[in-house]
């Protein structure tokens, strides 16, 4: 399995199918995996900050989500390109028709309850024999709330754990929480629900093929995304080049 090495995290190059099925493989093995994927943001916080690069030394996999850490590889020197970038609401059906096949249960665990309400008239078409639950992440992550909530996953038992806070909550909830519950696989996806559910709108196959879904978040969010975006991103490509030239920061 080819990887690259970016700030220190030793990102997987993966397609679509090999991704999907190395979560459903490790969904029925005997140990706990995390499967983290990278970002500009995820990669400027890990650079930034030595407990969130942390969650990356201990995840199993690590996947590409977006353009910026393709590009960042290119830039490097890796032959990576478009099939190794993995965007979950592209590859949540495949998955889903992978869990169903082999009789794994997932849990949905995250976003608002009006987009959790979304999913049964969707999975009843599209995936209608999966085994799965679902519970919002408006709950308070500490105390006897989060306790309640572990509970409600263990007295399922799922295969995979799809968590669901942004980033990088949903992070370090894993690390805060891993050997408490039990699953085999933990997914933290971010906004993926709002995206695969339409409550959220999503750039045009145009943009996000080109690197260019960011400009249509920063369009519709500006308020919430701007330093994200205009910030995050040169920051990003600046910090890639001092890595191509050898000034990286050691960690």
């Amino acid at each position: 399995m080819r990887k690259v090495d970016i700030f220190h995290i030793s990102v997987n190059l993966l397609t679509a199918h090999e991704l999907t099925d190395a979560i459903v493989d490790k969904s029925i093995g005997n140990q706990k995996s995390i499967i983290g994927n990278v970002n500009i943001k995820a990669l400027n916080l890990a650079y930034e900050n030595k407990q969130f690069a942390d969650f990356f030394q201990k995840c199993d996999l690590i996947y590409i989500d977006g353009y910026g850490p393709l590009l960042g590889a290119k830039i490097l020197g890796y032959n990576a390109n478009n099939e190794h970038r993995n965007s979950c609401p592209d590859f949540l059906d495949t998955l889903l028709d992978k869990l169903e096949k082999t009789q794994q249960k997932i849990f949905f665990l995250g976003n608002s309850k009006e987009v959790v309400a979304r999913l049964p008239p969707i999975f009843s078409k599209r995936h209608p024999e999966l085994n799965y639950k679902a519970h919002h992440g408006y709950f308070k992550k500490s105390g006897q709330p989060n306790r309640d909530v572990i509970n409600k996953i263990n007295a399922f038992g799922p295969h995979v754990l799809f968590i669901g806070f942004g980033m990088p909550l949903q992070e370090y909830w894993i690390l805060e929480n891993y050997e408490k519950i039990d699953a085999r696989v933990f997914l933290p996806e971010g906004a993926c629900l709002d995206f695969y559910t339409d409550s959220t709108f999503r750039a045009p196959n145009f943009l996000t093929d080109n690197g260019l879904e960011w400009l249509a978040r920063l369009f519709t969010e500006p308020k919430r995304l701007w330093k994200r975006y205009l910030l995050g991103n040169p920051k990003f490509i600046y910090r890639i080049y001092r890595q191509k030239f050898g000034y990286q920061e050691p960690q």
